[in-house]
C-alpha cells in the first residue's frame, strides 16, 4: 500500500508538471487563446509558477521521502528479507 501511495503522489506531481507545460505551449503558440487577458506575459508567468511548484514538490519528495525508503527485494542482501538455503531440499531421500 505504501508503494502504491508513493507512486500515486509522484504521478500526480508529474501529471501537473505536464499539464502546465502544455498550457504554456498553447499560450506561447496561440496568445489569442487566452480569453480576456491582455497581459500575456503575466499569464505565462503564472503557469510557470504553477509548474515550478509541482516540480519543487516532486524533487523534494524524491530527495527526502523516496530515497530514504530502503528497497526490499528478495535479491537485495541489505534488506530485511534473506534467502535461506535449505540443503535438505535438494537431496534425494
Amino acid at each position: 500500500m505504501k508503494y502504491q501511495l508513493m507512486q500515486t503522489l509522484k504521478s500526480h506531481f508529474l501529471a501537473n508538471i505536464e499539464k502546465h507545460k502544455a498550457n504554456i505551449e498553447v499560450m506561447l503558440n496561440n496568445p489569442q487563446g487566452i480569453p480576456e487577458h491582455t497581459d500575456w506575459i503575466e499569464s505565462v508567468e503564472k503557469e510557470v509558477e504553477k509548474l515550478a511548484h509541482y516540480d519543487d514538490l516532486h524533487s523534494a519528495f524524491c530527495k527526502h521521502i523516496e530515497k530514504s525508503e530502503p528497497t526490499k527485494t528478495m535479491l537485495n542482501e541489505t534488506s530485511e528479507y534473506q534467502f535461506e538455503h535449505d540443503s535438505t531440499f535438494y537431496t534425494n531421500t
